[in-house]
């Protein structure tokens, strides 16, 4: 988008939700710091698969319409026609250049493309699908080039808890002790009242929306050495990864070295979320990964997949947190990430292993062409209706050969 299109700036946005699990409920409230760049008679923010309960400027309460509607495939970014009108209208003048805060208590739709709960009800995974896809869980400037500092404030109760956050028998200390939510930032503040955790993260840096996210259930933490600040999260009843762990450590070191710099952010997590709507997902401090991808040490061939998206993912942080590619130029993030982690693993796993998975990756691709087939795209977001392999790789049909 132009940035003569773009109408506001964000200065800051505060996040509050409370998640109650067994409902498969979120309901919260977000502030929003907002600076028109014109004149107008009324405030607009992005806003998708979310139920608007009120919404107040500069604490006076207002009256607002949801727009929650799209015109082509919103998830084809690089399709021009494609318009998501998908938009909360507050009817309040502004005036340019002048500060308003707005604040929207909301819940979250269970149809939501961005909020994703397991089958037994003991976590869930929100954040962005795709580009401009934080509109469904927040309110927001859901564009890559509309940056602003972040605080959230997450809530979560225990399992033995009703709706309405009040224990309806006799509450395990056990389960309540390994409830957590992880969520982008640095986390400044832990606190429990009763069946209520409650976690505050902090984002000092200028951040675009679709780069914000958490997981919330019942996890497992151990710290991972030689890195400060560090910790893994696994499902309660999974064993620790202890080969990832050691991996880990290894890679930090050898990225740091490489690109003579250190880790970007205050803190690191990385959390392996049971059905993940995707197989990784970076974010600023916080990495999540899908059990998927957790093998047995006698298939070698996964060791590589697995490994070589921990370093992708590891690589999006380094680089793509904080400023986003804009338009045509996008292509630079799978690029770059592919690049960089293929060169860390040929160190690893040395030259032969490495030669053997360009090879492969090298004939796969040969064979599509030659059974006009698909064609290997790893640019599209993943919400895209498209073919995967068993693999994992993404597809688009084409035209002829290549």
């Amino acid at each position: 988008i132009p940035r003569s299109m773009i109408q506001m700036e964000v200065v800051h946005q505060r996040l509050h939700l409370d998640i109650f699990l067994p409902q498969k409920r979120i309901t919260g409230t977000c502030v929003v710091k907002v600076r028109p760049l014109l004149d107008g008679d009324c405030l607009k923010l992005n806003a998708g698969d979310i139920l608007i309960d009120s919404v107040r400027v500069n604490n006076t309460e207002c009256q607002f319409e949801h727009l929650n509607k799209s015109q082509g495939d919103p998830f084809k970014w690089r399709d021009e026609s494609a318009v998501d009108f998908s938009e909360l209208i507050i009817n309040h003048p502004c005036v340019k250049d002048t500060e308003y805060t707005v604040e929207v208590e909301y819940k979250l739709s269970t149809n939501s493309p961005a909020c994703h709960f397991t089958d037994c009800n003991r976590q869930v995974t929100v954040g962005p699908a795709g580009f401009d896809q934080a509109r469904h869980w927040m309110p927001c400037i859901d564009d890559p080039q509309v940056r602003s500092k972040w605080d959230l404030e997450l809530s979560v109760y225990s399992l033995s808890s009703s709706g309405e956050g009040e224990q309806t028998s006799q509450g395990d200390s056990t389960t309540t002790q390994n409830l957590f939510a992880i969520g982008s930032g640095a986390l400044i503040q832990q606190s429990q009242v009763g069946v209520k955790k409650t976690f505050h993260y902090k984002l000092d840096v200028l951040v675009p929306a679709m780069k914000i996210g958490f997981v919330a259930g019942l996890f497992e933490m151990q710290k991972i050495g030689g890195v400060p600040n560090a910790h893994l999260f696994m499902p309660v009843g999974m064993a620790m990864p202890v080969q990832v762990l050691d991996f880990l450590q290894k890679a930090f070191g050898y990225l740091n070295w490489l690109l003579n710099t250190r880790y970007p952010w205050a803190g690191f997590y990385l959390v392996f979320a049971r059905q993940a709507p995707r197989l990784s997902l970076a974010l600023p401090n916080l990495i999540i990964l899908s059990t998927f991808l957790l093998f047995d040490t006698a298939l070698i061939d996964q060791t590589w997949e697995t490994r070589q998206i921990i370093c992708g993912s590891l690589i999006e942080q380094y680089y793509f947190c904080k400023q986003l590619p804009e338009g045509k130029d996008r292509w630079i993030i799978p690029a770059l990430v592919r690049y960089l982690s293929m060169h860390q693993l040929r160190v690893f796993h040395g030259n032969n292993d490495y030669k053997l998975q360009v090879y492969m990756d090298r004939e796969r691709v040969l064979s599509m062409d030659d059974e006009q087939r698909v064609l290997l795209n790893n640019v599209l977001p993943c919400d895209l209706e498209r073919t995967v392999d068993n693999q994992g790789y993404e597809y688009v049909a084409k035209r002829g050969r290549l």
